[in-house]
């Protein structure tokens, strides 16, 4: 009767990509899931204030929460955006591009002034990675990487709208079938949710004119992996162990299987209320189903609805540190805009930022001065200077001008500072 009522489920809701109604958070504890985000974005303003990568998949799953701070968001991303063309990147291409996507950006072409383009095609790139996995696979029996970063991969192109080659799918639903996904012969719950995702977006994209044995292969392959996440169900809801249980959520959720979500998360909430998931990678597999959303839902999204209500002043001040968003505009020649987010002691001044900003980034930041009767003048950044006269470097808080000098103005934490190149 459960395999029956499980295939039902199955047929009837597999096109669907939205948490089963019952799998909420209860509205009285929903201040956790605020803290556990404040905590998350508060982390990485911390590295890249400090000069640090953030994490693709924190700012990922950031952007599935239901609760944002536009400000320090837009930097991160831009942060992402410098980080996804460096080799020695500290996460795979895929969840660059599933972070990038997240903010309505096309993540095909990511602009990268250095290279020849000036973008950086990471289609055929995630094609090529995805490809060397698979013949690695039938010459080795293992992925050059490992199974959770191939339908990372899978995922990445599916939800770019990207389409598969026949021998591709079989070899993706091979390594399922034959219980490969694993490391060292043991199954992943990780591993099979992360593969159930991807394959349902795979199997949504399918045109009608795909053959019908290749639909019934997907569907066949799913039951399969259903079958293997609920299996490591425990009496407390949680499956495999406490971090796999939120990616097995979304997989089953993007399905509409039916099982006891209520117990899984009143454990969850539980853990979270302990401190299990104060670390921010462990807190971003569960941040999408605790927000009601999957990563199918990545390129659904309407970033122009986000509201701005999580704001980090209150975990500022409890730190001593205030966050700030700084960004130096050429709108004279449109040569550069950059962006950096600083984190200093309450009480520093806009000077105070400008001289942290250019130790993070001299390359970007760097300026010079000049004192006058009316106070202290920024005359340079980057390079570009004021000419008598006909430019000059005004700074804004927001969209307001400041007349108050560089080293009185003290900013408040979430401020959005611009120095902005002008003519007179």
């Amino acid at each position: 009767m459960g395999l029956l009522r499980t295939t039902s489920l199955l047929l009837v809701f597999l096109s669907q990509c939205h948490l089963y109604p019952f799998c909420v958070v209860p509205t009285d504890q929903m201040k956790l899931v605020t803290e556990l985000l404040t905590k998350m974005l508060q982390s990485e303003v911390d590295k890249v204030s400090n000069g640090d990568e953030p994490s693709a998949s924190v700012v990922l799953s950031l952007r599935l929460a239901q609760q944002h701070n536009l400000v320090m968001e837009q930097g991160l991303l831009e942060r992402l955006e410098e980080n996804v063309v460096k080799p020695n990147k500290t996460d795979p291409l895929a969840l660059y591009v599933l972070a990038i996507q997240s903010f309505c950006k096309d993540p095909s072409l990511i602009p990268a002034p250095m290279l020849l383009d000036d973008y950086l095609k990471v289609t055929p790139i995630l094609y090529e990675e995805l490809n060397k996995d698979l013949c690695h696979i039938g010459s080795q029996g293992r992925p050059l990487t490992s199974y959770i970063n191939i339908f990372q991969d899978v995922l990445a192109l599916c939800l770019m709208g990207q389409k598969f080659v026949i021998q591709t799918v079989n070899s993706l639903l091979w390594s399922v079938d034959y219980n490969q996904l694993g490391e060292d012969g043991k199954l992943s719950v990780d591993t099979d949710s992360m593969a159930i995702i991807a394959l349902t977006c795979l199997r949504q994209s399918l045109s009608p004119r795909t053959a019908a044995y290749i639909r019934t292969q997907i569907q066949t392959t799913l039951e399969k992996l259903f079958h293997r996440v609920l299996a490591t169900r425990q009496a407390n809801g949680l499956f495999g162990d406490l971090y796999s249980t939120g990616l097995a959520l979304q997989a089953l959720s993007v399905n509409y299987i039916d099982f006891d979500c209520t117990t899984t998360m009143q454990t969850l909430l539980k853990e979270i209320s302990l401190g299990a998931f104060d670390n921010p990678i462990a807190a971003s597999l569960i941040i999408p189903t605790l927000s009601g959303r999957t990563y199918l839902d990545i390129n659904k999204l309407k970033c122009s609805a986000d509201q701005d209500n999580l704001p980090l002043t209150g975990s500022d001040t409890a730190s001593g540190n205030m966050t700030v968003y700084y960004t130096v505009i050429d709108d004279v020649s449109s040569t550069f805009r950059d962006s950096i987010i600083i984190s200093l002691p309450v009480g520093s001044t806009l000077l105070d930022v400008l001289k942290r900003a250019a130790t993070i980034s001299p390359e970007k930041f760097s300026f010079t001065t000049q004192l006058s009767s009316l106070g202290l003048f920024v005359t340079s950044i980057q390079g570009l200077t004021s000419n008598n006269y006909q430019t000059y470097w005004q700074f804004f808080i927001g969209s307001n001008i400041l007349y108050k000098d560089i080293r009185d103005y003290i900013p408040s934490s979430g401020e959005n500072i611009l120095a902005r190149f002008l003519l007179f």
